[in-house]
């Protein structure tokens, strides 16, 4: 998935689960740190932005989550989303 295709549905299905999370979970969860230059805000909350978008979950427009964080060899074999 390139920058390109991130899709709206993907960004608010990923802020959905930042919130539900709370932002502390979410970073760790995935890996990132606290976002030191960019910030995205949505309904006026601000949520980690690399975070948001470079989480190693992809969200297909289909709605379906292929979680690639168990295995790299996963990464390999996801449908284009």
């Amino acid at each position: 998935m390139t920058l390109n295709e991130i899709t709206r549905s993907a960004v608010l299905q990923a802020v959905a689960e930042y919130d539900r999370l709370g932002r502390d979970a979410f970073l760790e969860r995935y890996g990132f740190g606290p976002s030191r230059s960019y910030l995205l805000e949505i309904d006026g909350k601000e949520y980690d932005s690399k975070a948001i978008v470079g989480r190693r979950t992809a969200i297909c427009p289909d709605g379906i989550l292929w979680d690639v964080t168990s295995s790299p060899a996963a990464r390999t074999i996801l449908p284009s989303c």
